[in-house]
């Protein structure tokens, strides 16, 4: 869907929910961990600098929020 078309059917979604026909929700959803993906840094030339591994929860978080 091109931006063009979504931006016509948003449009057409909150005229339904000016009308009081439909409700509208927004979802989001984020995850974070302190684990590193990457095992190294920036360094000096003929340097060798490792980052300890660190083992986490992965911490989700979902939001909705209701537009009325």
């Amino acid at each position: 869907m091109d931006v063009h078309n979504f931006t016509t059917e948003l449009e057409l979604i909150q005229q339904f929910v000016k009308n009081g026909s439909s409700e509208l929700f927004y979802f989001d959803e984020s995850g974070f961990s302190l684990e590193t993906n990457i095992p190294y840094a920036w360094q000096e030339i003929n340097t060798r600098l490792l980052l300890p591994k660190t083992k986490s929860k992965n911490i989700k978080h979902l939001q909705i929020i209701n537009t009325a």
